[in-house]
């Protein structure tokens, strides 16, 4: 959340609304079951996760048709857990990871499991990290613009030193780069 108060300030990224846009983006494009896949309880991810819940609900998608699964970091096991959960619940049409770690790892088990992408599960990294790109197919990532966020931080730290009455709290939107494991179809 944001503290309020005299020479208090925050700048930071709409985790929430960027998960909420890739369930939207994914929902117009046909694709009714979603799978969020996370693997840390921090805020950040807590809002991601808060943003694939409410996207699901907004788009009318039923309980049974998305899911959230928590990952480890060993590639093995969240390999195994993707088999598990494709087994035991549905195969999803498309899958939101909050790192870009997470969607190489959804990529390789689609490639064990010959399972085509985009054209049978879609998936939709986070961070932008240079993983994106050297996967292939390329992953389309939600892109935290970190370097604009450090420079709106370092603007506001300035405005503070200049005497100068900046905005306690700056958002800041997200930008998906959408590369080969989905692309967004539907125009608005």
């Amino acid at each position: 959340g944001f503290v309020k108060g005299k020479n208090i300030y925050c700048t930071c990224y709409d985790d929430f609304n960027a998960t909420k846009r890739a369930v939207e983006m994914l929902y117009n494009d046909g694709r009714r079951k979603l799978l969020f896949l996370y693997n840390s309880r921090s805020q950040s991810a807590k809002r991601k996760t808060d943003g694939f819940i409410q996207g699901c609900t907004e788009t009318g998608l039923s309980n049974e048709c998305y899911s959230t699964l928590f990952c480890t970091n060993d590639i093995d096991d969240t390999v195994l857990k993707l088999r598990n959960f494709t087994r035991d619940n549905f195969i999803p049409h498309g899958v939101i990871a909050s790192d870009d770690f997470l969607g190489m790892i959804t990529l390789k088990f689609t490639k064990i499991n010959n399972i085509q992408v985009p054209q049978d599960i879609a998936i939709i990294g986070y961070d932008n990290s240079v993983l994106s790109k050297l996967s292939y197919p390329e992953l389309t990532t939600i892109d935290s613009e970190l370097f604009k966020l450090c420079s709106r931080s370092v603007s506001t730290l300035m405005d503070v030193f200049e005497g100068k009455t900046p905005q306690n709290i700056s958002v800041l939107e997200p930008v998906i780069i959408e590369r080969d494991t989905f692309k967004n179809t539907y125009s608005k």
